[in-house]
């Protein structure tokens, strides 16, 4: 059907065109009634309704920009698996940069306008565009590589990453029912079968889908309490405060509260209402806290040589792990003096210390920093563990 309306208007314009510069009585009024037929016909466009595409993964920034502008308006970019997004054409080195900064945009929910001639392009004005990434601890330096710190895409995102429950996730029965879930899907439900807010006061009556959400206001208890949260963080950005390591995550703690807590009331209410009270502001900041000591621990983590991750690991293994661990014969690999053989780490040991190099170089951390100190017991090199950092089951 859209093809239809272009194939007319061209058809209109180009007999326009044939009649333009003939003078007679019968070719103006048809050219009259030419340009009427156009003028009715570029005001009620016909365009095709786009199917709900709620998903985009391995995308190029073109086009994510075509399918958004000319498709479903409220979408998101969602992986399980974010190496297919960090290794996707979309986050090639020539293209990085502009895919980043197209999503911080979205973020924002700002019109783009583009004015390339030689790519097929549209507006996106009026569109929703949300993120969730989950991926390998490995792939965050990768994702920091390709510039998404130092424009700001990282800071728009709530990072986590929460230590792994492998070893403890015993089997259990499910229960007969889960009224908590069902409760939660419904919800859920509720807001998505709801009316889009589409904006059809404008010439095209709605039919480009340009989304205008009413917007939400903090009530005044609510302002005093993010102002609160705001200042508190920007106090702490400067040098030597808690967060000068990771400014650009701590200067959008406050806006993402905001949003969090928006998120929070439209939830609990079923839909947008005017204001936010202060009970979702302050459950906002409780979360943005969260997420914001979060991001200083892995970004901490992921610039810290390889010594120090390794030394870490192993007096955590070593404290934790060791001594509830028993060797060929039966026996505690720890024992009670609280030393170990230092060539069971070569057997028993996190992997990443089982090699002589990064296994040596992250016991003169530990040594250096009191965990532990080297012994010998006849011929036999060992470790014994600081007995203030040793626990016992």
């Amino acid at each position: 059907m859209e093809k239809d309306w272009r194939a007319r208007i061209d058809g209109v314009k180009k007999k326009i065109t044939s009649l333009a510069g003939k003078d007679s009585a019968d070719n103006d009024k048809a050219l009259e009634e030419l340009r009427t037929r156009l003028i009715d016909l570029e005001q009620n466009p016909i365009i095709a309704a786009p199917l709900p595409k709620l998903n985009y993964e391995d995308v190029t920034p073109a086009a994510l920009a075509y399918g958004l502008g000319t498709g479903w308006p409220s979408a998101g970019l969602f992986s399980d698996e974010g190496g297919a997004v960090v290794g996707s054409h979309g986050m090639g080195e020539d293209t990085a940069t502009g895919f980043l900064s197209l999503l911080n945009i979205l973020w924002d929910g700002r019109p783009f306008l583009p004015d390339r001639k030689q790519a097929l392009t549209v507006e996106l004005i009026g569109r929703r565009f949300s993120a969730f990434l989950m991926m390998q601890p490995d792939l965050l330096p990768k994702l920091v590589d390709k510039g998404a710190r130092n424009i700001g895409f990282i800071a728009r995102f709530l990072l986590s990453a929460p230590l792994s429950t492998m070893g403890t996730r015993l089997y259990v029965e499910p229960p007969p029912e889960w009224r908590a879930l069902d409760d939660f899907d419904a919800s859920i439900k509720r807001l998505l079968n709801a009316e889009m807010p589409i904006d059809r006061s404008q010439s095209d009556k709605g039919l480009l889908m340009r989304l205008r959400p009413p917007v939400m206001f903090l009530d005044p208890a609510a302002k005093r309490a993010f102002i609160e949260y705001h200042d508190s963080v920007e106090r702490e950005l400067c040098q030597f405060g808690d967060f000068a390591a990771v400014r650009d995550v701590a200067s959008k703690s406050a806006e993402n509260a905001a949003r969090i807590a928006g998120v929070f009331k439209l939830f609990d209410q079923g839909g947008p209402s005017r204001h936010v009270e202060t009970r979702y502001m302050a459950a906002g900041i409780k979360i943005a806290v969260w997420h914001l000591s979060e991001a200083r621990r892995l970004f901490f983590e992921v610039s810290a040589p390889e010594e120090v991750t390794d030394a870490r690991e192993l007096s955590g293994w070593l404290c934790a792990k060791a001594p509830e661990l028993m060797d060929g014969n039966g026996c505690p690999i720890v024992d009670q003096a609280g030393e170990i053989a230092i060539q069971q780490l070569g057997r028993y040991g996190p992997n990443c210390v089982r090699g002589a190099l990064r296994r040596d170089a992250a016991i003169d951390g530990l040594e250096e920093s009191g965990h532990v100190r080297r012994c010998e017991r006849g011929k036999q090199k060992r470790l014994r563990v600081n007995p203030k950092l040793l626990s016992r089951k």
